[in-house]
């Protein structure tokens, strides 16, 4: 099966719990990575850390997973408060929900071709001599 599109458009409405900002916006996210999406994914992530030679508290590293996965992954048309890479808001939420819904775009994706797979597995199957 080929991929007919590697991109899927959502819209997330949330509350910011610091803040109490509402976060309203459309986002377009791939639902495939490249290996070089992965590359720049883990390069993003190890800049968001920094040179730090300690234990990270567990929001950080969190966060930098989050936010180094939704620079690979957010294209196209962005809401102004998204900033770019996200980094400039003072709230989890929005960057929790657009990554949970990125995530549940991919699986669903993955499931999808493995669907088609099993499929075409077993017409392949019906196509086979019987011995």
């Amino acid at each position: 099966m080929a991929i007919k599109t590697n991109e899927e458009s959502f819209i997330i409405d949330t509350t910011g719990s610091t803040t109490g900002e509402q976060y309203k916006g459309k986002f377009t996210v791939k639902k495939w990575l490249s290996l070089a999406d992965e590359l720049v994914r883990d390069n993003k992530r190890r800049e968001l850390l920094g040179p730090a030679t300690g234990a990270v508290p567990p929001r950080i590293a969190n966060m930098a997973t989050v936010l180094s996965e939704l620079y690979v992954r957010v294209t196209g048309e962005i809401p102004t408060w998204w900033e770019g890479d996200g980094t400039g808001l003072m709230d989890d939420e929005p960057a929790s929900e657009i990554y949970k819904k990125a995530l549940e775009i991919s699986e669903k994706a993955v499931q999808s071709v493995k669907k088609d797979g099993q499929e075409a597995k077993k017409e392949l199957a019906k196509d086979e001599p019987v011995e």
